[in-house]
């Protein structure tokens, strides 16, 4: 999945109901920064055995932190 191109109403988790809009939120409204502080913001997907989630949920992180960090560091050029 290329989560940089997916609709914010993309399941991250169907188990869950946990969504790419979510997960986004958790990361730029609540600063968070790894699995775990995505499902304590987000407040689901507790249950380990969702392998399938904690991978889309880090490919999310991956993409979506560094351009959050980014943005608060005030990269704007000029």
């Amino acid at each position: 999945m290329d989560w940089s191109k997916a609709s914010g109403d993309t399941k991250v988790c169907e188990e869950c109901n946990l969504s790419l809009r979510d997960v986004v939120k958790a990361i730029a409204l609540r600063d968070a920064d790894s699995i775990d502080e995505v499902l304590s913001v987000t407040g689901v997907c507790s249950d380990t055995s969702h392998e399938d989630c904690h991978k889309n949920i880090q490919e999310i992180l991956d993409i979506y932190v560094p351009i959050y960090a980014a943005l608060k560091g005030g990269c704007g050029g000029g």
